[in-house]
């Protein structure tokens, strides 16, 4: 009579623990050349439709546990030339209009996260990025440097259905030389769904960190076009 429950929480600790083992290998992901876009939230560029061709896009669908996938995924498209890195987010929503800014504290609103590393070795070698829909930017470098966001180049525009955000980010940014042919990086594209969350928190990201955002260790690999 007295074995089921313990039969029960042994095999829910089984479950939890093999949760806890089945991480996936983070992500190994080659960033293609591309034109210079220009940074208007006009995504018509030829820009993003090279970086399309060349395999430069993915889903942000998962939440940050990894288990499970949001309701709406978010598309992100990639790319880079010998001054930047670009991307390029369409985040589809019942009603942009409505979409909940929180410009003292991004991460609690509708908000994009790019973490990006220049340096794999080093786990203060990134810089976490945040924007909102209202065009809110804010830097926040692990080796705590300070980083100017004017040299950042965001913008947003709305549709009846889509949140579409464009972002130049400097290498010089970075205080490092442009990345040659063959050099990896540390990339993660996170963020948060508020105001139309399916979730109880609303965080989605592309590669699972599996807990908090700001996990080196889990940023896919970017690897820079030959």
């Amino acid at each position: 009579m007295n074995q089921r429950p313990l039969l029960f929480i042994t095999l829910a600790t089984f479950v939890c623990a093999s949760w806890a083992s089945a991480q996936t290998p983070v992500f190994d992901f080659t960033i293609p050349r591309i034109s210079s876009p220009r940074i208007d939230g006009d995504l018509s560029d030829l820009a993003w439709t090279e970086a399309s061709q060349l395999g430069g896009k993915v889903v942000i669908d998962l939440d940050n546990a990894g288990y499970s996938r949001v309701a709406r995924p978010r598309v992100a498209y990639l790319g880079y030339d010998n001054t930047a890195l670009y991307f390029a987010f369409i985040d589809y929503s019942p009603n942009p209009a409505k979409l909940a800014s929180n410009d003292k504290a991004f991460w609690q609103g509708d908000s994009i996260e790019i973490y990006a590393q220049w340096d794999r070795s080093n786990p203060n070698a990134y810089i976490q990025f945040g924007i909102t829909p209202s065009g809110y930017i804010e830097l926040r470098p692990a080796d705590e440097k300070p980083r100017s966001k004017t040299d950042l180049l965001v913008a947003i525009k709305k549709t009846e259905f889509c949140w579409y955000t464009e972002v130049a980010i400097p290498f010089a940014l970075f205080e490092v030389k442009p990345p040659k042919a063959g050099d990896v990086w540390g990339l993660n594209l996170c963020g948060r769904q508020a105001a139309f969350r399916t979730s109880s928190t609303g965080n989605l990201t592309w590669c699972p960190p599996y807990g908090g955002f700001g996990a080196p260790s889990r940023f896919a690999k970017l690897r820079f076009e030959n």
